[in-house]
């Protein structure tokens, strides 16, 4: 386990409402098997998402 190579280490909660755009990579991800690294840019539909959350904020 990778916390086994510290000396200390602090795992703490965080809602999914704190955190949706990386619950929704996280969980997209999973689902279809894949690995991905954010270099250059973000995948298509986190941008779309990430649209609909500002203007969902605006309301």
């Amino acid at each position: 386990m990778l916390a086994d190579r510290y000396r200390h280490v602090d795992f703490k909660y965080t809602p999914k409402s704190a955190n949706v755009l990386a619950n929704i990579l996280a969980t997209k991800t999973l689902k279809q098997g894949e690995t991905f690294y954010s270099v250059g840019g973000v995948p298509t539909y986190l941008e779309w998402t990430m649209a609909m959350e500002r203007e969902r904020e605006l309301d």
